[in-house]
């Protein structure tokens, strides 16, 4: 059940794929509510809120759509055959009317009279023919365990197959993987079956012909740049081939201009390479083992001074994105996925995610940037530049506190530390962060904000830093609306205004702000309701 503290804290909150407002005050049309219910679905489920404006700060209108929950409710279910939840409150004795909608099933999209529909920042357009394939084909088959037709175990490179079964002889401790032939343990990882090759047996082991005749999509480009906006590459080299052929040479070719970093800990210097190895191969087989090989794009690896980055055709797995790619994992070609394991190149559980996270953080560099991914890719980007301070602030953590902290733990302080918003999925770490004190809050009740703690920015020596995540005291406050409602003259300006002055405020604080300031006779209120504006007072003549 919604609650007024949810739908107050709304008043604030950023819209987003998952989370729609409208203000409907009057009304809402059955059709436009049928093709926004139908997008939130497919994309992953969602609210719509009706009753509110959809521009923050918002305000509470209320609204008279839909009376009857009942009717609508089997309204939705017929038209879209998705059970909706739809929850009524009074807030501020305004009714507000919140439709809670599922994910859709794994492939399967929600459509409208045929029409299928998903966001486009605040509007709602068509799905393309990639976004539709995409969702029907979330519920294939492993794609990489399929036969190639045609192909042979003689396709597959001999001194690749010994590599991979001294690998899995490594990992697995199985003496008895040298007393068997070489078809036998293509049978026994399932790479290959009564002769027939898997397609998954061809991206790993593969012979060079054999790649480009059955799997030229199988493709690898290195280019390396010394400027990322040249069009030209000072470096491009192709594999087309097994992976297990080219792994460890293309970790050669990108750390041939591995910069190191020299940084001092007090009296102790060590050296922190731009591009982590850890790292990169980790993001190296990540797209090896989760991109599409049904399309016919390559993989594509860019390097310059400091950067790195990684582009795979397809877009991620369904349930994951950009946001929860540490957290949750859903392998794309579990076959390829399940050899990677046995060789102990990838782990199970998304450890290895969670180490390029873990270990960029701790090495004082940005995480790992997808934002470069949609629906057609993913990108990865590896940053090699360090932050020395940020560095320091870590290390200074971890000698006071004698502990280590979990990946959470440390987005959250690099996110405070860039002073970005928490999403929810870290912000059960912040409690924790504050009980060890590392983390301070300022403000009570709904309008908490937590910051990193005074001494830590004092041992950055970023004092300026702390004094800027504190904001603006209250008497601050009140001096910057009195210096705007004055430019404003006899004109005055609306709530929605004031509210920009000082972004942060709770709607409910502000206009005790004002109402004290009116008591004071420094402003007045002119107009009622929606209309309302404030304006100052002048100064009495003498």
């Amino acid at each position: 059940m919604i609650l007024e503290e949810q739908i107050k804290a709304w008043c604030t909150a950023a819209e987003s794929e998952h989370l729609e407002f409208k203000e409907a005050s009057a009304g809402f049309d059955t059709g436009k509510l049928l093709r926004y219910c139908a997008a939130l679905a497919n994309e992953g489920g969602g609210q719509l809120v009706l009753g509110m404006t959809n521009v923050v700060p918002r305000t509470i209108q209320g609204t008279r759509a839909f009376l009857d929950l009942n009717q609508v409710k089997n309204h939705l279910l017929q038209q879209l055959r998705v059970r909706i939840d739809v929850d009524e409150i009074e807030v501020d004795s305004k009714r507000i009317v919140v439709f809670k909608v599922p994910t859709r099933a794994p492939g399967r999209p929600i459509d409208v009279d045929g029409r299928y529909y998903m966001r486009s920042g605040e509007s709602l357009v068509e799905m393309t023919l990639d976004h539709i394939h995409a969702i029907l084909n979330e519920t294939a088959p492993d794609y990489s365990a399929e036969f190639v037709k045609g192909a042979s175990p003689g396709d597959l490179d001999d001194a690749l197959i010994a590599r991979f079964r001294a690998r899995w002889r490594e990992k697995s401790g199985k003496t008895s993987l040298d007393r068997v032939s070489p078809n036998q343990v293509l049978d026994d990882a399932e790479l290959t079956r009564n002769g027939e090759v898997t397609v998954a047996a061809l991206v790993l082991l593969g012979t060079a012909k054999a790649a480009s005749r059955f799997l030229a999509q199988s493709e690898t480009v290195f280019e390396y740049r010394n400027d990322p906006a040249s069009i030209e590459p000072q470096q491009r080299k192709e594999f087309r081939r097994g992976f297990f052929g080219y792994l460890d040479e293309l970790w050669q070719l990108i750390n041939l201009r591995n910069e190191q970093h020299q940084l001092r800990q007090g009296l102790f210097v060590h050296a922190v390479p731009d591009l982590d190895e850890d790292i990169v191969r980790e993001a190296l087989l990540n797209a090896f083992a989760h991109r599409d090989y049904r399309d016919g794009r390559s993989i594509w690896i860019r390097q310059s001074p400091h950067q790195l980055e990684i582009t795979s055709p397809g877009g991620f797995p369904p349930g994951i994105s950009a946001d929860n790619v540490m957290f949750r994992q859903n392998p794309r070609n579990r076959r390829i996925s399940e050899a990677l394991q046995k060789c102990g190149l990838v782990e199970r559980g998304n450890q290895g995610a969670k180490l390029m996270f873990q270990k960029s953080i701790v090495e004082g560099k940005q995480p790992p940037d997808y934002t470069g991914s949609d629906e057609h890719q993913v990108a990865v980007k590896l940053s090699g530049t360090v932050e020395p301070r940020f560095l320091t602030f870590l290390n200074r953590i971890s000698q006071n506190q004698r502990r280590a902290f979990e990946l959470k733990d440390l987005l959250v302080l690099r996110r405070l530390h860039q002073l970005q918003p928490i999403p929810p999925e870290l912000r059960d770490s912040l409690q924790k962060l504050r009980d060890v004190g590392v983390v301070e809050t300022k403000g009570r009740g709904k309008g908490t904000r937590y910051i990193l703690a005074r001494g830590l920015y004092e041992a950055m020596g970023e004092r300026a830093a702390y004094t800027r995540s504190v904001g603006l005291d209250d008497d601050e406050k009140r001096t910057l609306v009195l210096k705007h409602l004055r430019a404003c003259g006899d004109e005055g300006c609306a709530i929605s205004e004031i509210a920009q002055v000082v972004p942060g405020i709770p709607r409910t604080s502000l206009k005790r702000m004002l109402t004290s300031l009116r008591s004071q006779g420094l402003i007045h209120q002119a107009g009622q309701g929606r209309a309302a504006k404030w304006v100052i007072k002048p100064p009495e003549s003498t």
